[in-house]
C-alpha cells in the first residue's frame, strides 16, 4: 500500500510551549519547501465559529458541513467530533508533505514535549521530518503494491533505497491500474503498455471523446 502521510506531535501540559514549538517547526519545514497541514486539539468544549455570526447560525440551522469563503481563505467547519484517523482521511485529500499535531497525547504519533526542550535538539528534529518527508514523496509516485519484483520488501524499503541514492527501477507501469474484485493486479512493463495501447486506441476511435488524461473501465459480469 501507499505510504502513509507523516504525522508529527508537539505534546505536553498546557502552558508548556507547545504552540511556539509546532509554529517553529511549520516555520523551518515551510523554508524547505514542504506543504504542511496543522491540527490543534483541546479538550474542552470550544469552537471557532462565534455565536451569532451567519456561519454559526448555518451549523445552528443543521448544516453538517458550513464552508466560509473569502478572497483571502477557505474555512471549512464539520459540525461533528472527528478522530484523528477521520481527520487524516480527510486531510489525506489534499497534496500534503507533512501533518503537524499539537495534542492529542493519548495517540501513537512520533513526536516531542517540549516541558523536556533541554534534552531536544530542534535541527535534529527538523532533519529527520525532512528525510521522511523527502521518502514520503518518493513513495507516493509508486504504485503502492508492495509487489517486491524490485527485489525489495515493499514500496517503502524500495522508496528508502532512492533516497539513498541507488538506482532502483519499478517494474510495475504506475498509470495503468487494473483492479479485480476490488483487488489492485501488479502489472509489468510489457501487459501494462499492451492493455494500455488497445484501450486509448478504440476510445479515440469513438465520437465524443475528447480527452483520455482519466479514464475508469468497469466490467460487470451478470450472474447467470
Amino acid at each position: 500500500m501507499k505510504g502513509d502521510l507523516p504525522v508529527f506531535a508537539v505534546t505536553g501540559k498546557k502552558d508548556s510551549g507547545k504552540t511556539t514549538m509546532v509554529t517553529s517547526i511549520i516555520e523551518e519545514l515551510t523554508k524547505n519547501g514542504y506543504y504542511t497541514a496543522s491540527v490543534k486539539h483541546t479538550r474542552g468544549e470550544y469552537g471557532i465559529d462565534k455565536e451569532g455570526t451567519d456561519t454559526w447560525k448555518h451549523g445552528k440551522a443543521g448544516a453538517a458541513i458550513v464552508v466560509f469563503s473569502t478572497p483571502m481563505e477557505t474555512t471549512i467547519s464539520i459540525k461533528a467530533k472527528k478522530s484523528l484517523n477521520e481527520i487524516l482521511k480527510i486531510l489525506s485529500q489534499f497534496d500534503l508533505d507533512v501533518v503537524i499535531v499539537e495534542g492529542m497525547k493519548e495517540e501513537d504519533i512520533p513526536g516531542i514535549d517540549p516541558s523536556k526542550a533541554d534534552e531536544i535538539d530542534m535541527n535534529e528534529v527538523v532533519q529527520n521530518l525532512c528525510r521522511r518527508i523527502d521518502i514520503y514523496r518518493i513513495e507516493r509516485e509508486l504504485p503502492g503494491l508492495d509487489c517486491g519484483r524490485c527485489g525489495y520488501t515493499n514500496c517503502d524499503a524500495m522508496a528508502e533505497a532512492r533516497y539513498r541514492g541507488e538506482e532502483v527501477e519499478c517494474s510495475v507501469e504506475s498509470n495503468v491500474v487494473l483492479e479485480i474484485q476490488g483487488e489492485r493486479i501488479p502489472l509489468s512493463s510489457f501487459p501494462a503498455k499492451m492493455l494500455k495501447g488497445g484501450i486509448e486506441g478504440m476510445l479515440r476511435s469513438l465520437k465524443g471523446v475528447e480527452s483520455l488524461d482519466d479514464v475508469i473501465i468497469k466490467l460487470n459480469q451478470e450472474e447467470r
